[in-house]
């Protein structure tokens, strides 16, 4: 599911693309543009994308009557992360996910699961352009009274930390904007892979040209109706940053007292 480009990866990418360069004059075809390509046309697009190196933003999620909040910062070209919430952070700094709690009792938390984790719901539709997705269109469908493009995202096996899990996007249709979503979770558990949650993208932000999430829903699914159920909880991305430069490696690196 995420983490998708490490460095390893990369380094392979560009010294295929460059043998390619050497042996091949031919200009490479290019068909029509699939729906999560045009989306993330419409969203700002992948080549501004790929011009930053590095994303930070705080999330404010509320459930109920609990508030809670947490600052990342991620090198774009390798998802090297940091989370810092009140009394914990976690990072992943390309070899170790680690974990630092501040509160003596305090519960664990699980850092390869959550690194990644709720970047990937604010980078959407960007992060469907990683290598192993596998993009699948259902035609159109109506959910709530409103008809959208369906794209349903699976991935190549071994991809990522949970290549199992799923995704189904629901697209306007005419600006090819993305609205909704439903997902599963198969890290903990991959028969999980069609029991899906869904997340509502209820408005949008302008950062640096490119059109990201600045409040989404959470909801039950109602898999028998094909509708969303109850709401349970609302995200708030603010103070988002994107710079052309990528963090320090220290940034990343696994502070003293982790784990």
């Amino acid at each position: 599911m995420r983490l998708f480009l490490p460095v390893l990866s990369l380094i392979l990418i560009t010294a295929c693309e460059s043998s390619q360069k050497q042996t091949s004059t031919a200009a490479p075809l290019k068909g029509p543009k699939s729906l999560i390509e045009q989306s993330i046309e419409a969203h700002g697009g992948l080549d501004r994308w790929k011009s930053f190196g590095t994303l930070a933003f705080e999330m404010v999620s509320q459930r109920g009557d609990r508030t809670s909040e947490e600052r990342s910062i991620l090198n774009l070209y390798t998802r090297h992360e940091r989370i810092t919430g009140a009394n914990y952070e976690l990072g992943y700094d390309g070899k170790n996910y680690w974990q630092l709690l501040k509160e003596e009792g305090m519960k664990e938390k699980n850092p390869t699961f959550s690194i990644n984790l709720q970047f990937y719901f604010f980078a959407m539709p960007f992060v469907l352009a990683d290598e192993g997705v596998i993009e699948e269109h259902q035609g159109k469908k109506e959910l709530d009274g409103k008809t959208y493009e369906v794209v349903k995202i699976t991935f190549e096996s071994g991809t990522g930390v949970a290549s199992d899990d799923q995704y189904i996007v629901y697209l306007d249709p005419d600006t090819k904007r993305m609205e909704a979503m439903l997902y599963s979770v198969t890290y903990f558990n991959k028969e999980n892979a069609e029991k899906y949650s869904a997340l509502r993208y209820t408005e949008w932000q302008e950062v640096n040209g490119l059109s990201l999430p600045k409040t989404l829903t959470r909801h039950r699914w109602n898999e028998e109706e094909q509708s969303f159920g109850e709401e349970n909880g609302v995200k708030h991305f603010v103070n988002v940053r994107l710079e052309a430069e990528v963090p320090a490696a220290t940034v990343f690196a696994k502070p003293e007292g982790a784990n």
